[in-house]
């Protein structure tokens, strides 16, 4: 990727997500939500918080933007998997 792709696609994305923190604190007041958490090494925390530092984004922003990424992969996965085996006859429960 060139420079001037590289630059033109922060900037596309910096403009995208301006306003996102005000947008998300606001969202995150008036839904409803369910606190969702889990046990983690020392590591995986400190990786969390290095990646997290280096994209000036908050904790809650980059897990809720993986949980969402990795749950549309399995569903995708999932419905590619039981599509081939439904083809074959087999019932899924």
């Amino acid at each position: 990727m060139s420079d001037l792709n590289r630059y033109l696609t922060y900037k596309t994305l910096q403009a995208r997500y301006q306003n996102h923190d005000l947008l998300s604190d606001a969202v995150h007041e008036s839904l409803n939500l369910s606190n969702i958490c889990f046990k983690a090494t020392d590591e995986l925390k400190e990786n969390l918080e290095r990646v997290c530092n280096n994209l000036g984004c908050s904790r809650r922003e980059f897990l809720t933007q993986a949980l969402v990424h990795a749950l549309e992969q399995a569903d995708k996965l999932y419905e590619e998997a039981t599509h081939d085996l439904i083809d074959t006859g087999v019932e899924i429960e």
